[in-house]
């Protein structure tokens, strides 16, 4: 059976060991986020997420299950988030370490720690998406989407106009209020 990973190929001493020896914690409490922080990499620095508002990055830590690493002096130092269901959906997004701590492990602490996260151990299956970083996410586990043909994905600026809007005024009304 190939891409499983067995006990033996979990590292001994895991990456992030170093960092917890020096005061460094993991965290998935929201009253230490630091969101004014995490908007300014969001918005910033990250590629994919280039301009998004304060209030979106708000919303996004607000309906996700967050985690973030902080330094010894309580600084914050990345962050990941899954948006979950809790039961059968886990996707991990907008994973993202302060460039002058890269290299020492936060990523992947942030990563397992989402995925070993105790309110998302039912989940069996976790997915992302990346543009460059795939050998990072494979030293978690990760893998590439096994029948790729039966993920489908629906776009806002190319899917609209075959989707009518329920929602709209002079819609029928919706059982939903």
């Amino acid at each position: 059976m190939k891409n499983v990973i067995t006990s033996l190929d979990r590292p001994a001493n895991p990456p992030w060991q170093p960092l917890q020896a020096e005061g460094w914690k993991l965290s998935d409490s929201p009253e230490l986020l630091d969101r004014h922080q995490v908007w300014r990499w969001l918005s910033l620095e990250a590629a994919w997420s280039r301009g998004r508002s304060q209030e979106a990055v708000n919303t996004s830590l607000d309906h996700s299950l967050t985690v973030g690493v902080y330094d010894p002096a309580g600084r914050q130092r990345g962050v990941a988030r899954c948006v979950t269901d809790r039961v059968a959906v886990g996707f991990i997004d907008d994973v993202y370490v302060d460039a002058d701590h890269r290299g020492k492990g936060v990523g992947r602490w942030l990563v397992c720690g989402l995925l070993q996260h105790r309110l998302l151990r039912g989940i069996s299956q976790f997915t992302l998406v990346t543009e460059d970083a795939h050998a990072h996410y494979a030293a978690s586990g990760f893998t590439p989407l096994t029948k790729l043909q039966r993920w489908m994905q629906w776009r806002r600026d190319t899917g609209s106009a075959y989707t009518p809007d329920p929602w709209a005024p002079g819609s029928p009304p919706s059982s939903v209020s």
